[in-house]
């Protein structure tokens, strides 16, 4: 049970969630296991679970024409993913694939439903963390449009040395 504390507590979006309301979230998440490189869900799957990394690594990638992938996020313990179909989208915007032996807490669309509906604080936290992944998505876009491979690769390097990444 501490263990599955820990993980929860380290998701943004449940840092301020009272020890009542973690328990609340522990009640409705189930854990499953997957193998490495063993497919979660696939870009356009229907969206109907919510994940928090228990152990290991989660890669978030989407398919670019034939055999090119994008990488967008390599998860790993603490973070979570598969909210954004739960949200507002129907389908899923991206895939996912453990990328080493995996264990996941995986909570339905209908507890998760239940959880913003009944926890304001859960919500915001949500709003906010959804923010700052826009953002940050904004700026990729943004740096893939108007600047060459190099001026990405030394704004890469500078975000990874501001510890951000």
């Amino acid at each position: 049970m501490t263990h599955v504390w820990k993980a929860i507590k380290k998701v943004p979006f449940f840092k301020g969630l009272s020890d009542t309301e973690i328990l609340n979230v522990i009640k409705i998440a189930n854990s499953r296991r997957y193998r490495e490189n063993e497919i979660i869900f696939r870009k356009e799957d229907l969206g109907n679970s919510f994940f928090i990394v228990k152990e290991g690594k989660v890669k978030i990638f989407t398919s670019i024409g034939g055999d090119k992938k994008k990488t967008f996020a390599f998860l790993k313990r603490g973070d979570f993913f598969g909210e954004m179909s739960l949200l507002g989208g129907r389908v899923r915007s991206a895939s996912a694939q453990a990328a080493e032996e995996t264990e996941l807490y995986v909570i339905s669309k209908k507890n998760f439903k239940r959880l913003i509906m009944t926890n304001p604080e859960f919500t915001l936290k949500l709003m906010q963390t959804l923010v700052d992944r826009l953002n940050r998505a904004d700026k990729e876009i943004t740096s893939m449009l108007f600047h060459n491979i190099l001026g990405r690769l030394a704004e890469a390097v500078i975000e990874l040395s501001k510890g951000k990444q």
